[in-house]
């Protein structure tokens, strides 16, 4: 219980003096307040914006402007941080050094932390990289789910004008080329024997690509690089004559007809100009070529003249 009192004595403190027995008034005892066994006491005001600093054993902590020595020393320290280029770190400068943003180098990822031996050997390699595709570990990404080790890196874009096709779980994607398309030309007559199916040649190219032709090895074909559906078309045209049938057929692999039609020849139709259109599957590495056939009863040429339309052979992909 407490005395009944209404008034204290002024700079005197009230002490516990047991159960039953009233406190009692004491002088401040600084051997109290160093000890720890007594730590009671209302904070001083301060100026606004200053921070409370201690003043060290028996003494009373005190109010005061921040000091070059209370940042270098480590004991304090507490700072608006600095505007930095977006993307930059913020890097420690050392004691006494205000803290700098900078670019994220080899030297500041320990070694414990695991790199992917393809890309990211060094941090500095990074621009070194090659546009196109790069496997990393899981190691790399952190946040790439297990299924998925492969990332783009930033940086870097895909391959000019190429497209990335997924390959399947766990699986690389690929770059393909984005247009599979060309058109084989032949710049001169050819002579294709009477009553026999002849393959024509193409000796230039308008355009091409992904070399899916070549003038001078196998120039009949055109060869598929990339699986997918294709629009085919080819054209030929004779010099005059009127007697016998002309015919054209597309192949494939040498063996197999997939599109053949004819045309009526008559006096008005001496030059016989034909063309033959389809659309057809291929795999990679399956060819198209051009065939003709006649029965005029002797060899007989194709038509040529510069500045008209040559035999010409075509393909291009429509969807994979």
């Amino acid at each position: 219980m407490l005395e009944s009192r209404t008034t204290w004595t002024a700079d005197k403190l009230l002490k516990g003096a047991g159960a039953d027995t009233p406190p009692t008034e004491i002088a401040t005892d600084t051997a109290l307040i160093t000890s720890g066994r007594f730590v009671l006491a209302r904070l001083p005001d301060g100026t606004a914006g200053y921070f409370l600093k201690a003043a060290g054993a028996g003494v009373d902590p005190a109010f005061a402007a921040l000091a070059a020595g209370d940042i270098a020393s480590g004991r304090l320290v507490l700072a608006r941080l600095p505007d930095g280029t977006s993307g930059y770190f913020l890097k420690a400068g050392g004691a006494g050094t205000d803290p700098a943003y900078a670019l994220l180098v080899d030297a500041d990822i320990p070694a414990t932390i695991a790199r992917d031996a393809e890309v990211d050997t060094k941090v500095s390699d990074h621009a070194a990289l090659a546009t196109g595709i790069h496997a990393v570990g899981t190691n790399f990404v952190a946040q790439a789910p297990a299924a998925s080790h492969l990332v783009r890196t930033f940086t870097k874009g895909w391959t000019l004008n190429m497209l990335v096709k997924g390959a399947g779980a766990d699986a690389d994607p690929t770059e393909e080329e984005m247009n599979q398309s060309c058109r084989a030309e032949h710049s001169a007559a050819q002579s294709i024997p009477n009553n026999a199916w002849t393959t024509l040649s193409f000796s230039s190219e308008a355009w091409d690509t992904n070399n899916i032709h070549d003038n001078a090895t196998n120039n009949s074909r055109l060869t598929c690089k990339v699986a997918g559906y294709y629009l085919v078309i080819g054209f030929c045209q004779w010099v005059s004559n009127s007697t016998g049938r002309r015919l054209i057929r597309i192949q494939k692999n040498g063996t197999t007809t997939m599109f053949q039609a004819e045309v009526t020849i008559s006096a008005a139709n001496i030059y016989a100009p034909m063309d033959i259109t389809g659309f057809l599957y291929l795999a990679v590495n399956d060819y198209i070529e051009l065939q003709v056939f006649q029965t005029s009863g002797a060899a007989l040429n194709t038509y040529y003249e510069a500045g008209k339309i040559p035999n010409n052979f075509n393909m291009h992909r429509l969807v994979t």
